[in-house]
C-alpha cells in the first residue's frame, strides 16, 4: 500500500492555488456534475447535544493530472471549542484512488473549504454580474469574507466592498 499523504493548513497554504484556479475547477466539476460523469451523495448528519458532524462525498473524474477520485469531506461544528482555544469548525478531506479504492491524502480542510464555497460564489457571479461590475457587499467578516473578497478581486474590478458583521 503506499504512503498516505498528509498535507496540513501549512502545507495546504503553501500550494498557493489561486482563486482563477479554484474557480476553474469548481466550473469543471460543476460541468462534470451536470453531465453525469461525476457523482455526489447526499450530505451525512450526526448530531449530539453541543456537536454536529457532517460528511460529503463525490466520485470525480480525472482531473488535470489524470486521477480520478473520490473525495469525501469530513467536519465537526463543535460551539463548545471557543473556551478550549480551538476552533468551532474542523474540516479534513479524504481522497482516495477511484480505481483500486486505496486512500492517497488526507488533507486539513480550513482553507480547501474557504476557497471551494468563494470559487462556487465567484463561478455564480460570472453568469449573472455584469462584466464591469466594482462594487461587492460581503455579510460577514471571517475567513469566508476574505475568500470571497479574493475570488471576487480575481474575476472584477473590485473598487468599493461593504462589509457586513453582527460582531
Amino acid at each position: 500500500m503506499p504512503p498516505l499523504l498528509y498535507l496540513g493548513a501549512a502545507d495546504i497554504e503553501r500550494c498557493a492555488l489561486t482563486p482563477a484556479e479554484a474557480a476553474a475547477a469548481v466550473r469543471e466539476a460543476f460541468l462534470a456534475r451536470a453531465g453525469a460523469q461525476a457523482v455526489t451523495a447526499p450530505n451525512m448528519h450526526l448530531s449530539m447535544p453541543g456537536r454536529k458532524f457532517s460528511a460529503k462525498a463525490a466520485l470525480l473524474p480525472p482531473g488535470p493530472g489524470g486521477d480520478a477520485l473520490a473525495v469525501l469531506k469530513w467536519y465537526g461544528n463543535v460551539p463548545g471549542n471557543a473556551v478550549r482555544g480551538l476552533a468551532e469548525y474542523n474540516p479534513m478531506l479524504l481522497l482516495s484512488d477511484i480505481e483500486t479504492g486505496l486512500p492517497l491524502a488526507l488533507l486539513h480542510g480550513e482553507w480547501v473549504t474557504a476557497a471551494r464555497t468563494a470559487a462556487i460564489s465567484a463561478t455564480a457571479a460570472s453568469v449573472m454580474a455584469r462584466a464591469d461590475s466594482k462594487y461587492l457587499g460581503i455579510v460577514g467578516c471571517g475567513r469566508q469574507a476574505l475568500a470571497h473578497l479574493e475570488a471576487f478581486a480575481a474575476c472584477w474590478p473590485i473598487e468599493e466592498v461593504t462589509l457586513h458583521s453582527r460582531r
